[in-house]
């Protein structure tokens, strides 16, 4: 899978992968797996789509290059509100900082941690902000 990227992910991402698969529930957000049938949920199918929408949509502008660029915006996540959950793909691929957009592209949220770490907090309510719609708004 590294090989398409052309880069390392992370090893919590791949954790969580390996043991969960692909799912959705309870409004959490959508981790987008390689290996998903969906192609809605397929990390490797929904890479060039995103990279596409991203560069020429002029209300989704951000402040960062797009992956494969280095130090590039890779989505991890999706949530049924339009947000999305990108990796700032800077440095090594387990310190990759998360970065959460609103459906309208026009916010951004930096969490510094690892996927996990962050989606532990958030379903435990330990989330600063308000995530996906859902979570702890405060």
């Amino acid at each position: 899978m590294e090989f398409e990227f052309g880069t390392a992910l992370s090893g919590d991402y791949k954790w969580l992968i390996d043991t969960y698969g692909t799912g959705h529930s309870c409004d959490l957000p959508v981790v987008l797996n390689p290996f998903a049938m969906a192609e809605g949920r397929n990390l490797l199918a929904q890479m060039k789509p995103l990279l596409a929408h991203n560069r020429s949509s002029p209300t989704y502008r951000r402040p960062f290059l797009h992956f494969p660029e280095p130090g590039g915006l890779l989505a991890v996540a999706q949530d049924l509100n339009a947000g999305s959950l990108f990796w700032l793909t800077a440095g090594d691929a387990g310190n990759w900082a998360l970065f959460h957009y609103d459906g309208g592209g026009r916010r951004h949220q930096a969490h510094p941690t690892t996927l996990v770490e962050f989606l532990v907090a958030w379903i435990g309510g330990r989330s600063p902000e308000s995530f996906f719609g859902v979570g702890n708004s405060q």
